[in-house]
């Protein structure tokens, strides 16, 4: 699988992880996408 623009993807990606955006999703209510950041198992998609 091939993206038709990956370098824009993986500047996403790494803003996505960027704590500025962190700080963003967390106020929202929404949970963290950091990998360092523990994930319970009913909070995982099957």
């Amino acid at each position: 699988i091939s993206a038709d623009h990956p370098q824009e993807g993986k500047a996403l990606l790494a803003y996505l992880a960027s704590p500025a955006a962190q700080e963003t999703i967390h106020a929202t209510g929404m949970r963290s996408v950091a990998a360092t950041t523990p994930v319970s198992q009913k909070d995982t998609v099957q």
